[in-house]
């Protein structure tokens, strides 16, 4: 990878970091801010709000700005806002700064991986793949920051963990000098991508079902702290990098690109059917196979949308999964306080299965994947 790749690749690692950087100790926000516990979900929801709000209106100001300005914006409000969230008195300041937060992992999002697209012409399947495995790793040491929130308490650990995203902003700011793409946003674009959008929207909010409120599950069964409840769904981590690694493999074999996808993504919400069994090993390895597919599922939807149109298509697939799969978290606290974790999960994957049907029906009409 060229200088520009890598560091698009490493502000994709922390910006990863602040997607979870709150999963770890949910259980000790609820307790800071005596949160009932079927509100528990609004804590990851809030940012995710936020992210999904900007995704289409994010490729229109790339357009306007250039990727470059916008991707470094992006990173620097995600850094300083969850940095802010470390001092929030109360949940209504903690959600409003996190949904601030997910503003600028919007702006940040499509601009970044157009931008990534542009530099590696011709790469798109292994490029998104390593942009999937990269937020993995990011994903990681975010759960396993739970080690800082032990060390320093949640609050010192979310300041430093935002002040990271801050740095690596200025990073992009020296290292991308010179790139001034601006990437076309033409609203027919958005057709192309709207059965791909709805098809992976359950198992986008299915993955963050598990790797923010797994930990608080962890939690709650079994008495574990932050750090020994984050490792409980680091297996769904560490599986998702390896499956985005492996995508290029598979994307180059597969004749049908949407078969393929169709493929992955039943295999990744199948195994959360039985993520409701009292075991921290079951869990873990479910979590894991699960996740294998699942960054295998977004990698190669990522990549048959980046050739289809580019930035505005990403930030519409982006904005389908979370104004869809953002629900799915609510829906699991909720369902989980009244009736328990085992329908709360049967619930949550059926949904997630049943939201796959149109990768289904653009299957069968043919649609072209490049």
């Amino acid at each position: 990878m060229d200088i520009r790749t890598s560091v698009i690749m490493a502000s994709r690692v922390i910006y990863a970091i602040q997607w979870f950087v709150l999963a770890p100790p949910i259980a000790e926000i609820q307790a800071t801010f005596n949160i009932p516990s079927y509100l528990v979900g609004w804590v990851p929801l809030s940012f995710f709000i936020g992210a999904a709000l900007l995704q289409v209106p994010s490729a229109y100001i790339s357009s306007r700005l250039g990727a470059k300005k916008t991707l470094i914006i992006g990173m620097i409000v995600l850094g300083a806002f969850t940095s802010l969230a470390g001092l929030s008195s109360n949940l209504w300041e903690l959600l409003a700064l996190r949904a601030v937060s997910g503003v600028g992992a919007a702006l940040f999002f499509s601009s970044a991986a157009y931008a990534l697209v542009e530099l590696n012409r011709g790469k798109e399947g292994i490029v998104m793949g390593l942009y999937n495995a990269f937020y993995g790793v990011g994903s990681l040491i975010g759960l396993l920051w739970g080690y800082m929130d032990d060390l320093l308490e949640w609050r010192a650990a979310t300041i430093i963990a935002g002040a990271l995203a801050i740095v690596m902003g200025l990073m992009d700011l020296y290292e991308l000098r010179g790139f001034e793409r601006r990437p076309t946003y033409a609203i027919g674009n958005i057709r192309k991508s709207l059965n791909i959008a709805i098809g992976i929207s359950g198992v986008w909010g299915a993955y963050y079902v598990v790797s923010e409120l797994l930990p608080y599950q962890v939690a709650h069964l079994f008495g574990y702290g932050s750090f020994h409840a984050g490792l409980i769904a680091e297996g769904l981590i560490v599986a998702s990098i390896l499956g985005g690694f492996m995508t290029n493999a598979f994307f180059n074999k597969a004749g049908d690109k949407l078969r393929l996808l169709i493929m992955v993504t039943i295999a990744s919400s199948l195994p959360l059917y039985f993520m409701w069994i009292s075991n921290p090993l079951v869990e873990f390895l479910l979590g894991a196979l699960s996740g294998f597919f699942n960054d295998m599922a977004f990698s190669v939807a990522y990549a048959i949308t980046a050739a289809r149109g580019g930035a505005l298509s990403l930030a519409f697939v982006n904005f389908m999964n979370m104004i869809i799969g953002i629900w799915l978290q609510p829906l699991f606290t909720a369902i989980s306080a009244y009736y328990g974790y085992l329908i709360g999960w049967v619930v949550i994957t059926t949904v997630s299965l049943l939201l796959a049907a149109p990768l289904i029906n653009e299957s069968r009409i043919g649609t072209k994947s490049p």
